[in-house]
């Protein structure tokens, strides 16, 4: 079976220089993958210089498709774009992974455990267990959030955005305590899936997803393209429910999230959180209208 690899830069050519050779550690053959790098707007040429400097006899070789966006596409628009130039190059994958450039593959058998999983299941959607920076074993998938815990969610990012637009948000942050976030933001507790079990259709999450063909037997594209910047895994998750495919989350199957933010680069707290808010808040409100759909 073929893969693609799907990954965006934006200004942090250094995390995905180690993306892409933790890819070609693990993928393969050359006939067997190809990676889509997508230079998602950044505003240097470091992403270009790598793949001159480092990548060339990969791209000669078949297995590796480079494009420069002008603009920030976002996170869905991107990975759409590169998805779609992936099918165009005539290069005929059975799997679309899109990874976070700050996301390394660490399992040796990653595409032969896909593999079996599919066989088995017949997924539309598969997460792997997601180890962070700081060593802990976390972003374990959960439930759809209630349209409470959304609106409440909504309250809160209002809320930072008049803050951040006063210059006030380390008030606002003083405000609202850490302890007190997933309350104030959800409404209630989540249900994270214990993480050494494999579970089925389960909301998984967006910094390693891989993509069967079964998935594009109902969609065109993978991500919902009303979004610049958030929610992509919730919105995902309702297309996944609504086709009545497969979700699976499966723990053996191990990627390493160091945890960047390329979104918010050279940016103060006031611009990071203005940033955030306006993206959540669009997000946010897409969710919402999407869950009552659903849930009618």
């Amino acid at each position: 079976m073929k893969f693609a690899f799907i990954v965006l830069n934006y200004n942090t050519a250094e995390q995905t220089e180690k993306c892409i050779d933790s890819i070609l550690e693990r993928a393969g053959k050359f006939e067997d993958f190809k990676i889509g790098l997508l230079d998602n707007g950044s505003r240097d040429c470091s992403c270009r210089e790598l793949v001159e400097r480092k990548y060339k006899f990969v791209g000669e070789r078949g297995g590796l498709l480079f494009i420069e966006s002008k603009t920030n596409l976002g996170f869905a628009g991107g990975n759409n774009l590169m998805f779609n130039e992936i099918k165009k190059s005539g290069f005929n994958a059975d799997f679309f992974i899109f990874l976070n450039n700050d996301v390394y593959l660490v399992s040796n058998d990653f595409c032969k455990q896909i593999e079996f999983e599919y066989k088995k299941s017949n997924f539309g959607v598969l997460g792997p267990r997601i180890i962070l920076g700081s060593g802990y074993i976390d972003q374990c998938p959960f439930d759809l959030p209630s349209e409470k815990s959304v609106r409440n969610e909504i309250s809160y990012w209002k809320s930072a955005n008049f803050f951040s637009s006063l210059h006030l948000i380390k008030l606002f942050l003083l405000m609202v305590r850490v302890k007190n976030f997933v309350k104030i933001v959800y409404g209630q507790k989540l249900k994270l899936v214990n993480k050494s079990d494999r579970k089925e259709n389960v909301l998984l999450h967006g910094a390693c997803l891989v993509f069967s063909k079964t998935f594009f037997d109902f969609y065109k594209e993978p991500f919902d393209t009303r979004t610049f910047l958030y929610k992509e895994e919730e919105l995902l998750f309702l297309r996944i429910l609504r086709k009545k495919l497969i979700s699976v989350f499966l723990p053996n199957l191990i990627v390493f999230h160091e945890g960047g933010s390329s979104s918010v680069k050279n940016k103060n707290l006031n611009q990071i959180f203005k940033f955030r808010a306006e993206n959540y808040l669009n997000s946010l409100n897409i969710l919402l209208s999407e869950i009552k759909d659903y849930e009618k």
